[in-house]
């Protein structure tokens, strides 16, 4: 997420909102009511003025959206007197005691508040419906840095002992992670996926695997990526970066305007895999908590595949694709990555070496296709085909569709798997969503 196993479509629901669990202390509300206009004096919203010994050194002054858009917040600086100066207006939300924003009202004697205003500056707010919290946080939950008293090396996180560390030779790549944190592997040759979070639940780390190939390349993988895991979040930067001898680019995002939500991602392409090694924390904490998610990626390699089992190559798939358009059940058209809800149903062509598998066949009789939304692990369509037994040494070829039911109401990614008894043949990765 959000995102339990593989995307973070769903990691607003992971974090819980700042609270004074999280060190933060909530003060007051700014709010626009939808009435007022930048023509309108003292109509339309709600600012709140903040002591400015509220804000000692240590403490960070946080703006947290509950409500409506984030155009912009405006601090002013409020005088014994009365006066208002502007000594900031923009989408930042994150304010530190030697914030160049809050840093003049700091030195300035006569300075008594600083006023914190959404969608509006001067009692002058723009014709929106939008409200936040404003809370008071220490730095070191804020992920700020405190001054040096004490010295620097004191205030910096504590390091993590990656004392553990994740494989999965299916997916191809291992890396290190604290045993403190709690781990989940979903190991798969075609699209697997490992998440990691910190025991406060506050920082998620995890590694996605997707195949390339039958169509899918990264230039057409990673823009889905993006609009699934960060919801469409601005980049606000990027990077070269090589992980486990693997060059590729680090790019940063804020998962949502106004969403205090921040995100890393290194998307590392092989030709044959696309790894995205990503991280995600509250925007409040995101200093600090990103230098603990860079220790764990930093510790990514890639593995070789272990050999597979007797079994497991026996049972071998030929292929598998999954469409949009029943012309996939024909073999003309190759593995679609995207299908829209619109569509109605997941079109599919397996094929199956069945040379060796007569006895698979005999005992089991029915192939099941599963789709299992990765981000809750539920298991939300299921198709069965029934396997004639007589087939002998041919391939078994099965075709269908599965429809989007209202089981699968939720869009993302779906990790689409060919099973018969307790074998997996193979699987596919899908993200499922209206057309964009």
């Amino acid at each position: 997420m959000t995102i339990q196993r593989f995307f973070a479509t769903a990691c607003l629901a992971v974090f819980p909102a700042l609270s004074p669990a999280y060190g933060c202390e909530l003060i007051g509300q700014v709010s626009t009511d939808g009435t007022g206009s930048p023509d309108t004096y003292r109509s339309g919203g709600k600012y709140k003025a903040v002591a400015k010994e509220l804000i000692t050194p240590g403490s960070v002054l946080f703006i947290q959206l509950t409500g409506g858009d984030l155009r912009y917040v405006t601090l002013h600086d409020r005088t014994s007197g009365g006066g208002w100066d502007t000594s900031y207006q923009g989408a930042q939300v994150s304010f530190g005691h030697n914030d160049a924003a809050i840093a003049g009202c700091m030195a300035e004697p006569n300075c008594t508040h600083i006023i914190v205003a959404l969608n509006g500056a001067h009692e002058r707010y723009e014709t929106m419906v939008s409200s936040a919290d404003v809370l008071l946080c220490l730095a070191d939950h804020a992920g700020q840095a405190a001054p040096a008293d004490p010295p620097p090396a004191q205030s910096t996180p504590t390091a993590l002992v990656l004392d553990q560390r994740m494989h999965a030779p299916q997916s191809g790549w291992s890396i290190g992670y604290p045993s403190s944190w709690t781990s989940q592997l979903d190991d798969d040759p075609n699209g697997g996926s490992g998440v990691f979070s910190s025991p406060d639940g506050n920082t998620v780390v995890g590694v996605s695997t997707f195949t390339t190939g039958m169509g899918a390349d990264a230039n057409m993988l990673i823009p889905q990526i993006e609009g699934a895991m960060f919801e469409g979040g601005p980049v606000l930067g990027s990077q070269p970066v090589e992980l486990g001898g693997i060059a590729g680019e680090m790019r940063r995002y804020d998962m949502q305007p106004g969403n205090p939500m921040s995100a890393v991602a290194a998307y590392l392409d092989t030709g044959q895999r696309l790894y995205v090694v990503w991280a995600i924390t509250p925007t409040a904490l995101s200093q600090a908590n990103m230098q603990q998610a860079a220790t764990l990626i930093d510790s990514f390699e890639t593995v070789a595949h272990a050999p597979p089992s007797v079994r497991d190559q026996e049972n071998r798939m030929i292929g598998m694709a999954l469409s949009s358009n029943e012309a996939v059940q024909y073999g003309n058209v190759g593995h679609q990555t995207h299908i829209s809800r619109q569509d109605g149903a997941i079109y599919y062509r397996i094929e199956i070496a069945a040379s060796v598998a007569a006895s698979d066949w005999r005992k089991y009789n029915t192939v099941v296709l599963r789709a299992t939304h990765v981000d809750t692990s539920r298991v939300a369509s299921a198709s069965h085909a029934t396997v004639d037994a007589s087939l002998g040494d041919r391939p078994v070829v099965l075709a269908g569709k599965m429809p989007i039911n209202l089981n699968m109401s939720a869009d993302g990614a779906y990790l689409v798997t060919v099973e018969m008894g307790p074998v997996r043949y193979g699987s596919r990765m899908i993200i499922l969503g209206d057309a964009q």
